[in-house]
């Protein structure tokens, strides 16, 4: 799910499209404090920036934020991709490690790509992950 709001229905590279623009996403720029630093862009930002900084990096379905900033815990247990296609995998019930996705303020344009993925034990914690509440629509109240 989190794959499919950050690259929508057309498969994008970036939630916003094929090609990386800097003023879509918080990653490590020039102002970065750490890490591989592209200097030919500066947000302004040297690590985290407030939620929504960024909002023509806005994704298909109206989510922001998806790439950079902090990388966001999902629920699934991270397992490598079946060669099979598959629609809607759930992933296993179990597991070691945690898929981080997004990218954060530390990383490269090729991290914050929405078919990126990381792996992190449910311990993790660092300045750069964070989370996202979310929920099936079909379960929200009004």
């Amino acid at each position: 799910e989190w794959e499919y709001a950050a690259r929508g229905p057309e498969n994008r590279i970036f939630p916003w499209g094929e090609t990386f623009k800097p003023a879509y996403a918080n990653y490590c720029d020039a102002s970065c404090a750490a890490g591989m630093i592209d200097p030919s862009f500066d947000d302004g930002y040297p690590e985290t920036a407030p939620v929504g900084s960024f909002p023509a990096g806005v994704s298909w379905c109206g989510a922001l934020d998806l790439a950079g900033n902090v990388r966001e815990w999902v629920a699934d247990w991270f397992v490598y991709y079946s060669a099979e296609p598959q629609v809607n995998p759930v992933g296993p019930s179990e597991g070691d490690t945690h898929s981080p996705r997004g990218g954060c303020w530390l990383d490269t344009p090729e991290k914050l790509r929405g078919s990126h993925r990381g792996q992190a034990t449910p311990d993790y914690s660092r300045h750069k992950v964070g989370f996202r509440c979310a929920m099936d629509l079909d379960k929200v109240l009004y």
